[in-house]
């Protein structure tokens, strides 16, 4: 049976809210640092250009630039598969993204049907998907980092969860 891919959901480093904090807290430390050196006034045009170049070295877009990994959730005989892929730590920010496949014997269900039969509502099925990517950022390749799954939860209530896991 040909896999059909369902969703494919990006890893992040940190949270939007994580990096718009770091994201503020560098600003605002260049500002102080740039009214230490100057009479303490610094001006709305300056603190535009500092926001550029911040952005400039940041990265423009959280959601954009900052995926370490990919997930490709596809259907399964029963379940869904999850292959999981890596980013090329080469080109971290590259307008061109490379993702290399991660061996399955080296990150929680590679390659591998997980079976969602037990999960009769959405309710449960995002349960299940929430439990898989807790596992997923628990592994090493991705400790600590964040699954971003608001596509599933978007349109959970919209899929008919139970015919597409029984197919």
């Amino acid at each position: 049976m040909e896999e059909i891919m369902y969703f494919y959901l990006p890893i992040y480093k940190e949270t939007k809210e994580q990096f718009e904090a770091r994201y503020e807290k560098a600003f605002t430390k260049r500002v102080s640092e740039l009214e230490d050196q100057t009479s303490g006034d610094v001006s709305a045009r300056m603190k535009f250009m500092m926001k550029d170049q911040l952005a400039k070295e940041m990265g423009r877009s959280w959601r954009e630039n900052h995926a370490i990994g990919w997930i490709r959730i596809g259907k399964g005989k029963g379940g869904f598969t999850f292959i999981i892929s890596k980013s090329n730590p080469e080109k971290p920010r590259s307008p061109k993204r490379y993702f290399d496949l991660i061996p399955p014997d080296q990150c929680y269900g590679n390659y591998h049907v997980i079976s969602f039969e037990s999960c009769t509502n959405s309710e449960a099925v995002l349960k299940k998907f929430e439990s898989i990517f807790s596992e997923i950022v628990e592994d090493t390749p991705f400790k600590g980092c964040f699954v971003d799954y608001s596509q599933i939860k978007n349109l959970a209530d919209y899929i008919d969860w139970k015919s597409l896991i029984e197919v």
